[in-house]
This record gives C-alpha cells, structure tokens and sequence, in this order.
C-alpha cells in the first residue's frame, strides 16, 4: 500500500474543527509522519503491512 505524501486534512474534535497537514513517508513497512496544525507539530510512528496501517 502507498501511502506516501502530505495531506490536507479536517478533524472533529470536542474542541470543534481542527485542519491540519499530515506528512506520511514508508520505509519497508516501516511509517513515520508529522501531523502539523495550529497547535503544534505531532512526530510518530506505525506500520503499513498489506492494506492495513497501524
């Protein structure tokens, strides 16, 4: 699955709408991102096995 990229995204949060931009990059199975909105910059990390992300 190729998730590579950057995102313009909208969350629904208890504290109202929130836009962001999500960064996503692969190394084997290997996902790192960046979530980036008006309240900070969020760094982490997960997997990408088949058509599952976790």
């Amino acid at each position: 699955m190729v998730v590579d990229g950057v995102y313009e995204i909208t969350m629904q949060t208890p504290m109202g709408e929130h836009r962001g931009k999500l960064t996503l990059k692969t190394y084997g199975n290997v996902l790192m991102g960046t979530n980036e909105t008006p309240l900070g910059t969020i760094s982490f990390t997960g997997t990408v096995e088949d058509d599952e992300i976790q």
